[in-house]
């Protein structure tokens, strides 16, 4: 019986991940328990990530974004963040927020992105 052993490396995409916010509790005297955010993070992907996608593009004679078989090469991603959070009720808080993304998905190829959202939290 012949038995064959594979390894494999594992390539983490994400190199390092810098996060900062800060939450201001109380904007209003009317409104003690709101809230007020801001935030900024800082992606870098990996550079053995971005070779091997850059090494798979090249063995594939691709080099244009819109080529189906071209896969992305990240870099890094960059974003901000504002947000107003309204306790809506003892137990419920509802949090709109707006964004701004440089890079989207690590692609310095793109351009930013403005991006909204609300978010619910429940605390039973």
């Amino acid at each position: 019986m012949l038995f064959h052993a594979q390894t494999t490396a594992c390539i983490s995409r994400t190199k390092n991940l810098i996060q900062v916010g800060l939450i201001y509790r109380g904007p209003f005297d009317s409104r003690p328990h709101d809230t007020v955010g801001i935030g900024a993070s800082k992606l870098q992907v990996s550079d053995r990530y971005t070779r091997n996608t850059q090494m798979l593009n090249a063995a594939n004679g691709v080099t244009a974004l819109d080529d189906p078989l071209y896969v992305p090469e990240q870099r890094r991603e960059y974003s901000y963040e504002i947000n107003y959070g309204v306790q809506a009720t003892k137990w419920l808080m509802v949090r709109p927020n707006l964004q701004y993304v440089k890079y989207p998905g690590g692609l310095t190829q793109t351009t930013g992105a403005v991006v909204g959202g609300v978010q619910f939290i429940a605390d039973f």
